[in-house]
C-alpha cells in the first residue's frame, strides 16, 4: 500500500513510497483527485449495474453477507460446507 506523501516522514518511508510507485501502485493523491473529479452520474450508473447483474444471479438472490452460510468453509484444496 502507497501512503501519501505528506505522511511519509522517515527516508525510510520516503524509499519506500518511491519504491511502491516505480512498480507501479497508484498514489493515494491521484486516486482522490481522480474519485473527486469523476461525475457521481458515473458510480450511480455503476451501482444500477451491479444491482443489476446481483438480480440477474441465480446464486445471489441476497446480498453475500447473508449467503455466507450457505457458501461453506474452505479448507485447504477442498471446499467444506
Amino acid at each position: 500500500m502507497v501512503g501519501f506523501e505528506d505522511q511519509a516522514q522517515s527516508k525510510e518511508q520516503k524509499t519506500a513510497r518511491e519504491r511502491a510507485l516505480k512498480e507501479g501502485k497508484l498514489a493515494p493523491e491521484i486516486f482522490d483527485k481522480s474519485f473527486v473529479e469523476t461525475p457521481k452520474a458515473f458510480y450511480a450508473g455503476l451501482e444500477k449495474h451491479f444491482d443489476a447483474a446481483v438480480a440477474a444471479s441465480p446464486h445471489s438472490a441476497k446480498p453475500a453477507s447473508r449467503n455466507s452460510a450457505r457458501l461453506g468453509r474452505v479448507s485447504g484444496d477442498s471446499v467444506k460446507g
